[in-house]
Protein backbone atom coordinates (compact mmCIF):
# COMPACT_ATOMS: atom_id res chain seq x y z
CA UNK A 1 0.00 0.00 0.00
CA UNK A 2 2.67 2.67 1.29
CA UNK A 3 4.31 1.21 -2.49
CA UNK A 4 0.81 2.37 -3.85
CA UNK A 5 0.79 5.70 -2.02
CA UNK A 6 4.16 7.17 -3.36
CA UNK A 7 3.93 5.82 -6.81
CA UNK A 8 4.18 9.38 -8.09
CA UNK A 9 7.23 11.18 -8.78
CA UNK A 10 8.26 13.90 -6.32
CA UNK A 11 7.67 17.29 -7.24
CA UNK A 12 10.25 19.97 -6.38
CA UNK A 13 8.32 22.81 -4.57
CA UNK A 14 10.25 26.13 -4.44
CA UNK A 15 8.60 27.25 -1.19
CA UNK A 16 9.25 26.52 2.97
CA UNK A 17 6.40 25.22 4.35
CA UNK A 18 6.15 27.92 6.51
CA UNK A 19 5.94 30.57 3.20
CA UNK A 20 3.33 28.31 2.20
CA UNK A 21 1.04 28.31 5.21
CA UNK A 22 1.39 31.93 5.30
CA UNK A 23 0.05 32.24 1.36
CA UNK A 24 -2.94 30.11 2.23
CA UNK A 25 -3.62 32.34 5.38
CA UNK A 26 -3.51 35.27 3.47
CA UNK A 27 -6.36 33.84 0.89
CA UNK A 28 -8.44 31.97 3.85
CA UNK A 29 -7.26 32.99 7.12
CA UNK A 30 -10.40 31.67 9.12
CA UNK A 31 -10.47 28.04 6.86
CA UNK A 32 -10.09 24.69 9.03
CA UNK A 33 -6.17 23.91 8.65
CA UNK A 34 -5.44 20.94 11.06
CA UNK A 35 -8.37 18.81 12.57
CA UNK A 36 -7.65 16.61 15.11
CA UNK A 37 -9.35 14.43 17.80
CA UNK A 38 -8.69 16.81 20.28
CA UNK A 39 -8.92 20.28 18.71
CA UNK A 40 -8.39 22.45 15.53
CA UNK A 41 -6.41 24.76 13.94
CA UNK A 42 -7.66 27.66 11.64
CA UNK A 43 -4.89 28.83 8.85
CA UNK A 44 -4.66 32.08 11.09
CA UNK A 45 -3.66 30.24 14.39
CA UNK A 46 -1.74 27.32 12.43
CA UNK A 47 0.28 30.41 10.93
CA UNK A 48 1.02 31.88 14.34
CA UNK A 49 2.27 28.68 15.55
CA UNK A 50 4.38 28.51 12.67
CA UNK A 51 6.20 31.89 13.22
CA UNK A 52 6.71 30.90 16.56
CA UNK A 53 8.59 28.13 15.66
CA UNK A 54 10.67 29.35 12.96
CA UNK A 55 11.56 32.51 15.55
CA UNK A 56 12.49 29.63 17.78
CA UNK A 57 14.70 27.71 15.80
CA UNK A 58 16.53 31.02 14.67
CA UNK A 59 16.91 31.58 18.38
CA UNK A 60 18.91 28.13 18.53
CA UNK A 61 20.83 28.76 15.34
CA UNK A 62 18.73 27.10 12.90
CA UNK A 63 19.60 28.96 9.24
CA UNK A 64 19.70 28.26 5.66
CA UNK A 65 20.27 25.00 3.90
CA UNK A 66 19.21 23.16 7.82
CA UNK A 67 17.21 20.26 7.65
CA UNK A 68 14.85 20.52 10.47
CA UNK A 69 12.92 16.74 10.75
CA UNK A 70 9.61 16.99 11.72
CA UNK A 71 7.64 14.27 13.62
CA UNK A 72 4.25 13.76 14.73
CA UNK A 73 2.40 11.79 16.30
CA UNK A 74 -0.58 9.31 13.99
Amino acid sequence: QMEKWNSEPLVRVDNTIHGTIAEVTKRTPDAEAVASWDGSFTYRELDEHACQLAARLMELGVGAEVIVPLCFRK
